[in-house]
């Protein structure tokens, strides 16, 4: 293949004297898939909206331990939250993972505020 075919750039460099030798320099890759910042941003929103009331409704309670803990739930499986980090390609696995903390801790909280 042609040198100059490629998408990219060659930087020539001299070793000594009249000996040189050509770096291929590539151009960055998009990110894959190519991110549409305008589909995240009403998600950003709608997030920190949810967090804000989740904030509001535990300024209001006496007692905010009933809520969800889920540093527990991480700690209890450590094996498999390090796995998942480890894995940034297969975010689905994650989110899964952390649903399921959350429906498990959400029990343990209704149990706990029965209790109170």
């Amino acid at each position: 293949m042609e040198k100059k075919k490629r998408i990219g750039a060659y930087l020539r460099s001299s070793v000594v004297e009249e000996e040189y030798y050509d770096s291929y320099i590539p151009k960055p890759l998009p990110p894959e898939p190519p991110l549409d910042m305008r589909e995240l941003y009403p998600l950003l929103d709608q997030a920190n909206a949810a967090l804000g009331r989740l904030d509001g409704m535990s300024a209001v309670l006496p007692d905010t331990s009933p809520l969800l803990y889920l540093s527990l739930y991480f700690k209890a499986n450590r094996r498999a939250y390090y796995d998942h980090l480890q894995s940034v390609r297969d975010w689905e696995a994650w989110i899964e993972f952390f649903l399921e903390g959350v429906v498990e801790t959400a029990g343990q909280a209704m149990e706990t505020a029965k209790a109170v």
